[in-house]
This record gives C-alpha cells, structure tokens and sequence, in this order.
C-alpha cells in the first residue's frame, strides 16, 4: 500500500518509506531491560517491537476513509473512495485491531477503566 498509493506523500516528506514497520537488527526480549540501546529502549521503538513489548494498534476505520478520499482526490485512477480503503483496511499491520470510530472507541476503554493520556 505503501508504494501502491504513495503514502509518504501524505506524510509530507516525514517518511519515505514505512520505516516504522522495521526492526532494529541484532535486538531480543531478553536483552537487560535497563539497556537504552537494548530491546526495551528508546531506539527500538518500531511497531513490530512494540507489538512484541505487549502494545496494541488499533486503527480508525473514518481515519481509512479520510485516507482513502485523499489518495483519490489526488490519484482518479486509484479507483473509488470505498475500494481504496477496502483495500486499505485488508492491509492493516499485522494484529492491528479496526475499530469503526476511533473516539467512540476510547470513550468504550475509559468505561472500562482505561485512560486516555496525551502527551
């Protein structure tokens, strides 16, 4: 999807590939936790790492949509805004949880005891 839709565009030159998807090499859970340039420290913090350190992505179906509408809007012959984003939803990352609202979703965590914290 990356090079299929030019996402680093929409970026606006913060990334030009998916550099988040990748992995430091040479790292491992049982590397020391205390470690800054270990697994657990500030250098390893790419999605797959992070999956494997227990966190979760949860991913807003309207921000697809919103996507979708821009990468047409951009690119007709990218077909439709509903079959961009079908497509854009089928390749999620791996284990990336699709909510259909992301607001309505944190708003169903903060019931259930979690909090939303910004920083």
């Amino acid at each position: 999807m990356w090079d299929k839709y030019k996402l680093s565009e929409l970026t606006k030159g913060d990334f030009t590939t998916n550099k988040l998807m990748v992995e430091k090499d040479g790292l491992s859970p049982s590397d020391d936790i205390q470690n800054v340039s270990g697994f657990y420290g500030p250098e390893n913090n790419n999605i797959p790492s992070l999956q494997r350190r227990g966190a979760v992505f949860v991913a807003c179906h309207d921000s697809v949509f919103a996507i979708a509408s821009k990468i047409v809007s951009r690119e007709s012959s990218a077909g439709s805004v509903h079959e961009v984003a079908a497509e854009l939803t089928n390749n999620l990352i791996p284990g990336a949880v699709l909510v259909p609202s992301v607001v309505a979703f944190l708003v169903e965590l903060q019931k259930a005891g979690f909090e939303y914290v910004r920083s």
